[in-house]
Formats: C-alpha cells, structure tokens, sequence
C-alpha cells in the first residue's frame, strides 16, 4: 500500500508543473513554479525578465528526499506545456512569447 510523507525543506516556490525524470536512483521531480502575481515575472524573448524574478524551478531528488534549485526559464512559466522528446530530453512550451528545452 501506498504511503505519503511530508519530506525536506519546503520547495519556496508554488509549484504549477511538475514531471518525473528518468534521474537518480529513484527518479528525480521537476517542479515549476509561477503566476504568483509578481509584475516582474512577465518577461519576454526580447525583453527577459530578471532570472531573480523567476528563479521558480526546483528538483526533488526522490531517493534522498532533497530539493535543490536548478536554472530557470526567463519568463513565468504558468500556462506552459511540457513533455518528454525523444532521446530523454524534456521540453517545456513557454505560453505565448518564448520557448525552452531543459
């Protein structure tokens, strides 16, 4: 049966998007967080945002129970898509102005 837990630190961020990564021993989780209200974070391709702004992307390492910063898109990325490419890759569709691939 499954059982849930309350682990590590808290993230600091809202988490929006989320995916399991094929990473580490037992997975890792990629967390996005965004739209929390913040003018700041509206940045655009011509124009990024300040990467303190929307530094809102976090891994959860799931065999350690750690989470740890990782880089992060120049926009908010609230409204995005994301899936799986082939190879491994993972491509996050930024709404409406940018796009990224992590």
């Amino acid at each position: 049966m499954a059982t849930f837990e309350l682990v590590g630190p808290s993230a600091e961020i809202l988490a929006i998007h989320a995916a399991l990564l094929p990473a580490g021993a037992h997975g890792q989780v990629i967390i996005f967080g965004g739209e929390e209200r913040n003018a700041d974070q509206a940045g655009r391709d011509d124009h990024p945002a300040n990467p303190v702004d929307v530094d809102n992307t976090r891994i959860f390492d799931v065999a350690a129970k750690t989470i740890s910063h990782s880089g992060s898109p120049t926009t908010d990325v609230f409204c995005s898509g994301h899936a799986f490419l082939g190879g491994g890759r993972y491509l996050l569709r930024l709404s409406q102005l940018a796009k990224a691939s992590m």
